[in-house]
């Protein structure tokens, strides 16, 4: 009997222990997306936080003059450009 019960714990811990993992692997990922959406608020509503806005216009600013200054990047951008005005476009 106690080792039937034993056997049984060992699996509720396993079970267990993968929910858990499972929930940190989704919490994770739920985090990035609040983020995401968090800057991207502040980007459309310099309000809302008028530090974190003024930095993000200045790290748009360098990031923009590295896609002009490499070749690749900016046919990449140009790329995408014209494959957004495309869908655009269609619907």
């Amino acid at each position: 009997m106690k080792q039937r019960d034993m056997i049984n714990t060992i699996q509720t811990d396993d079970k267990t222990a993968a929910r858990s993992a499972k929930a940190r692997r989704y919490a994770r990922f739920m985090t990035l997306c609040l983020f995401c959406l968090t800057l991207s608020a502040i980007w459309q509503d310099a309000r809302l936080a008028p530090p974190v806005h003024a930095g993000m216009q200045r790290i748009s600013s360098l990031a923009m003059g590295y896609i002009n200054d490499s070749e690749t990047l900016s046919n990449v951008v140009a790329a995408a450009q014209e494959q957004y005005t495309k869908f655009s476009d269609d619907s």
